[in-house]
C-alpha cells in the first residue's frame, strides 16, 4: 500500500520481481534441473563462490560444492526429501558442508523443494550459512557443560522429578546414591532408593508439595540394615511451574547432614549431662542448705538459748553483777537473731510446710520493704508437689521478686498459681518499667538460673516484657497423675 492508502502498481516484468527478491536474500539460493545442474544462483551465492566472475556457476553440478558429513549420502538424502518430505528422517533441513572455494568450507543447512515450470521439474535449494548460529550453539553448549560440571561437583544431591515422581534429572552426587545410576533417568523414585524408610519420607514430602504447591524443608532419616540411623539429609523441595502457573516438576536439593546431625546429637547429650549434673548439684546444695539451716537453728540456736538462760540466772543470783550481765544478754539476743537470719537465708523453715506458706512468706517479705504491693492468688492444685518441686518454684518466684525489687520500680506485683487442664500455671506480673528480653546482658545469671531450673524439671519457662509496660514470668508445669485436691484460699 502507498502511504496515501492507494494500491501499489503491479510490476511489468514478474521475472525481474522474482530475481530482485532472490537477490535480496541473505541465504544462498540455487535453482537446479533434474540432474542437479545449476541454472540460477542469486547474488549471495555468486559473491560467496565467485567474487570476480558471475558466470561460472551455471552448468556446475550442485553436489560438487555441497557435500555431506562423513559417509552421509547427501544425494540420496536430498532425493528422499524431495520424494517424501513428510517421511524424511532429517526434517525439512539437511546439515551439509558447502565448498565455496578450495580454502573455504562453510557449514550449512540445505532446504530443497521441487516445483514445475514449463512442463519440467526444477529444484530450488536454499543454503543457509550456520557458522554464526553454530557459534551461538557452541557457546551455550559450553555454558551448559560448565553448569553441569558445577552441579556435578557440588556435595549436594540435586534432583528434578515430575508429578508422577519420575526422575527427570540428577547430578553426579545424586546418581552415586542410586544403585541404578546408569539408567536412572525416567524411572520412578521408589525403584531407585532401596531404603524404604527414606523413600517413605521422600514420598510424603513430594505428595505434600504436589498437593499444596508450597516449598518444603525436611530432615530425612535413612535406616541401616541393623535398624540404626543411617544417612541423614537436610532436604528442600521446590515446586516448579510453567508460565501458565501449572506445576510441572519438583526440584529436590538434599544436603548430607549426618556429620552435623551426630555432632548436634553429641552436643545435645553433653548439654543434657551438664543439665543433670547441675540438677544434682542444685539438689545437693539445697540439701546441704537444709542440713546447715537445721544444724544452725537447732544446735547453735539451742546452745545460744542455753547461754542466754545461764547469763540471766547469773544476774538473778548475783544482783551485784546485773549491770555487767545486761550487755551480755543483749549481745546473745543479737547473736540469736543473726543465727536465725542466716538459717532463714540458707533455707526458710517455711519451705518445709508446703508451697502456699512458702509463697505467703515471700509475699510478706516483699511487702515489708514497702517498695511496692505484692498480692498472691493460689487456686486448688490437683496434685501434690514434692519437696524438690516446691523448692524450685520457691526459688524461681524468689528470684523474680528480687528482680522486681531491684530493677522494675513497680508499684504492684501479682503472683498467681492457677490450673488449666493438665497444667499448673505460675505467673508473676508487675507494672514496672519493663525491659527488652533480647538485650539482656550475658551476665544476667538470675534469668538464666530461673530458666535452667525449669528446664531441668521439664517445665516451660517464658518471660514477656516490653519497655515501659512491665513484665510477666510464665511457668507451665504439666502433670499426669491427679491426686487429692488441696483447697487453697485466695490471698
Amino acid at each position: 500500500m502507498k502511504q496515501d492508502g492507494g494500491p501499489h502498481p503491479r510490476p511489468n516484468d514478474s521475472p525481474d520481481l522474482l530475481g530482485a527478491a532472490f537477490n535480496s536474500m541473505r541465504e544462498l539460493v540455487f535453482i537446479v534441473d533434474r540432474d542437479f545442474t545449476i541454472v540460477f544462483a542469486n547474488h549471495k551465492a555468486l559473491s560467496v563462490c565467485l567474487p570476480a566472475n558471475e558466470g561460472r556457476l551455471s552448468g556446475e553440478n550442485i553436489f560438487t560444492r555441497l557435500r555431506g558429513y562423513g559417509d552421509l549420502p547427501l544425494l540420496a538424502v536430498v532425493e528422499q526429501q524431495l520424494e517424501q518430505p513428510e517421511h524424511s528422517l532429517y526434517g525439512d533441513k539437511i546439515n551439509a558442508r558447502f565448498h565455496a572455494s578450495p580454502d573455504l568450507v562453510i557449514p550449512v543447512e540445505v532446504c530443497p523443494s521441487r516445483f514445475a515450470f514449463q512442463g519440467q521439474n526444477w529444484v530450488m535449494m536454499v543454503v543457509c550459512d550456520t557458522r554464526y548460529r553454530n557459534d551461538i550453539h557452541r557457546f551455550y553448549y559450553d555454558r551448559e557443560n560448565e553448569l553441569r560440571d558445577i552441579l556435578d561437583n557440588v556435595p549436594d544431591a540435586i534432583l528434578r522429578v515430575d508429578s508422577e515422581q519420575r526422575l527427570l534429572y540428577a547430578n553426579e552426587t545424586a546418581l552415586q546414591c542410586m544403585p541404578r545410576s546408569a539408567a536412572a533417568i525416567g524411572l520412578k523414585m521408589n525403584s531407585l532408593i532401596g531404603d524404604s524408610t527414606l523413600m517413605e519420607q521422600i514420598n510424603w514430602s513430594l505428595q505434600l508439595v504436589l498437593r499444596k504447591h508450597i516449598q518444603l524443608e525436611a530432615v530425612l532419616h535413612g535406616v541401616r540394615s541393623d535398624s540404626r540411623v543411617g544417612r541423614i539429609y537436610q532436604a528442600r523441595f521446590i515446586p516448579e511451574f510453567t508460565p501458565q502457573q501449572t506445576l510441572k516438576s519438583v526440584l529436590v536439593i538434599a544436603r548430607p547432614a549426618s556429620r552435623q546431625y551426630f555432632a548436634e546429637q553429641q552436643v545435645r547429650q553433653t548439654h543434657e549431662q551438664l543439665r543433670q549434673m547441675t540438677q544434682k548439684m542444685q539438689s545437693s546444695v539445697e540439701n546441704e542448705r537444709k542440713h546447715m539451716a537445721r544444724e544452725i537453728h537447732d544446735e547453735l540456736g539451742q546452745h545460744l538459748t542455753s547461754l542466754r538462760v545461764g547469763i540471766s540466772l547469773l544476774g538473778q543470783n548475783h544482783p551485784a553483777l546485773q549491770h555487767d550481765v545486761e550487755p551480755l544478754t543483749q549481745l546473745v539476743d543479737g547473736t540469736i537473731k543473726v543465727v536465725r537470719d542466716i538459717a532463714t537465708q540458707l533455707r526458710p523453715a517455711v519451705l518445709n510446710m508446703g508451697l502456699k506458706p512458702a509463697l505467703i512468706w515471700l509475699r510478706d517479705q516483699f511487702n515489708k520493704l514497702r517498695s511496692g504491693v505484692c498480692t498472691l492468688t493460689i487456686q486448688p492444685l490437683p496434685v501434690s508437689l514434692c519437696d524438690d518441686e516446691v523448692t524450685a518454684i520457691f526459688r524461681v518466684v524468689q528470684e523474680s521478686l528480687t528482680n522486681v525489687q531491684r530493677h522494675a520500680k513497680a508499684r504492684e506485683v501479682e503472683v498467681k498459681v492457677l490450673t488449666r487442664g493438665n497444667v499448673v500455671l505460675i505467673c508473676i506480673n508487675d507494672d514496672g518499667q519493663g525491659f527488652d528480653p533480647g538485650l539482656v546482658s550475658e551476665g544476667a545469671f538470675g534469668l538464666l538460673s530461673m530458666r535452667e531450673r525449669c528446664m531441668m524439671k521439664g517445665w516451660t519457662f517464658n518471660i514477656h516484657s516490653t519497655p515501659g509496660k512491665g513484665s510477666c514470668v510464665h511457668i507451665e508445669i504439666p502433670y499426669t497423675q491427679p491426686g487429692a485436691a488441696k483447697v487453697y484460699d485466695n490471698e
